[in-house]
């Protein structure tokens, strides 16, 4: 950005990380640092002050203090980085979480998703649309994330480790969805380098005693693995800290030749459609795989137990007769249906809301703006009873309903719908207790439309479920 000015060649390796971080943002971003008054953010938080007033800058700057209830110093770190922003004229958040019973290694973790979220609360609190959360991750943390995921037989995006600006998102309490930035402007800093600017400028911070627990994984390989790996090769941090960014760069063209990929097979959010090698062999396939749960789970990985049980049943859905192809993950399920991978985030759900009939649109949550799922997926209702002003209940199929089954069976079978949603596909009930079935005009007992020739859009006589609406109502969505 033109409207910095450049700083002297002398500034040391920090400023210049700060000055480059600071060039990179627009001058009406939010920056949301978290400060737990460790070194670390010390030195991030007093940097970023420091440049700001240097560079003569008022971006709106608020430090974010996490308690996680763990140490009995915390109310004392809490109280000392209140301290910390009073004198550097910064605006201090103090949030509480609330870890619960957790083992030692799973504690890690859940604290730092509660972490997070409360940093995503502090923005909605104050209603920003232009965001960064900061944080004070260095070279160290770096190596250390890397070797992490090294020994537990992690994938390129493991052996990525941190990027240093993250592009992220979250749901305002209000529904409207907010982007923001997680950056580490210190990534490539050593840590020796923040040891001697908090030196340098006599700043004070905490030290939490548990950083010298190496019953934690990360503290042994900082306290253990680190060391005796720098005696043998000195700039092994380094050195690490740039495998990961060349992972970075393998990973980000992975991700393109994926996307590029994606766009030629059949999918939604909700399934991939795997197709014969003859078109992408196994590795390919598993590569677009991996980018489709990037873009549209995040928070799921899959491992090499995964795969290999996809490609089986890829290679034996056709002959076998178990028409009930899953592998149970940890936050949803794997389901296979003729050639379709399907994900699902928990188990299908029956149904049953009331409204009045007066659009070809229904507000279900998640489905608003949802520009991931095609609309030529979706369904129509058609019946002769569908009219404005028309009271009617949207509900899943009932086994006292009275319907076509045979053809019921057939429409399900040329549609390729799963069988975890033909338990609860939507059917319309109108007053006098006649239904609509969703997309079959020919499964209903009472009179209806017979011609579906045309497109039915916006017509009287016809109600639109598109795909995501389908899937919101059956609680297949996150």
């Amino acid at each position: 950005m033109n409207y910095l000015v450049s700083r002297s060649s002398q500034e040391n390796s920090i400023q210049k990380a700060i000055n480059s971080y600071l060039h990179s943002i627009t001058p009406t971003t939010n920056l949301f640092v978290g400060f737990s008054g460790g070194l670390d953010s010390s030195v991030l938080l007093h940097a970023l002050t420091t440049e700001l007033k240097t560079l003569n800058l008022s971006l709106p700057l608020h430090a974010i203090y996490i308690n996680h209830g763990i140490q009995d110093e915390s109310s004392l770190w809490a109280e000392h980085c209140r301290n910390v922003c009073e004198s550097l004229n910064i605006n201090f958040i103090a949030l509480s979480i609330d870890l619960g019973s957790f083992n030692r290694q799973g504690l890690e973790s859940k604290a730092r998703q509660l972490r997070y979220k409360a940093f995503e609360k502090v923005m909605d609190d104050y209603g920003v649309l232009e965001a960064c959360l900061i944080t004070g991750h260095h070279q160290r943390d770096q190596a250390e994330t890397l070797l992490l995921n090294l020994f537990r037989g992690s994938g390129i995006g493991g052996l990525s480790a941190m990027p240093s600006d993250k592009a992220k998102k979250f749901t305002k309490s209000d529904g409207q969805l907010i982007n923001y930035t997680h950056s580490r402007p210190l990534l490539n800093v050593p840590y020796s380098e923040l040891q001697t600017y908090a030196s340098q400028y006599n700043l004070s911070f905490v030290e939490d005693k548990s950083n010298q627990d190496d019953h934690y994984r990360r503290n042994y390989i900082r306290l253990n693995v680190l060391p005796g790996l720098k005696d043998v090769w000195p700039k092994v941090q380094a050195n690490i800290a740039n495998t990961a960014s060349n992972v970075q760069e393998a990973s980000i063209l992975l991700d393109r030749l994926a996307q590029d990929a994606l766009q030629k097979m059949n999918f939604t959010p909700s399934f991939i459609e795997l197709v014969d090698f003859e078109m992408f062999d196994w590795i390919e396939q598993k590569n677009i795989i991996r980018f489709w749960f990037k873009v549209y789970w995040p928070n799921t990985v899959l491992n090499r137990a995964h795969y290999d049980w996809i490609l089986d049943a890829f290679d034996n859905y056709a002959m076998s007769k178990n028409s009930d192809y899953r592998y149970q993950l940890k936050l949803g399920e794997l389901r296979f249906y003729q050639s379709r991978l399907y994900y699902l985030p928990k188990q299908a759900e029956p149904f049953e809301i009331e409204f009045i009939l007066g659009s070809n649109e229904i507000n279900l949550d998640g489905c608003e703006s949802n520009d991931f799922f095609d609309d030529s997926k979706g369904f129509y209702f058609f019946n002769n009873r569908i009219t404005p002003g028309v009271k009617v209940k949207l509900r899943s199929v009932s086994a006292c309903d009275e319907i076509n089954r045979k053809k019921l069976k057939a429409f399900f079978q040329k549609n390729k719908i799963p069988s975890w949603e033909r338990k609860v596909w939507p059917v319309m009930e109108f007053s006098d207790k006649s239904i609509a079935v969703l997309g079959c005009n020919k499964c209903q007992a009472t009179p209806v439309l017979m011609d579906n020739s045309q497109n039915f859009r916006g017509e009287n006589n016809t109600f639109y479920l598109n795909y995501c609406q389908r899937l919101s109502l059956m609680k297949l969505l996150k």
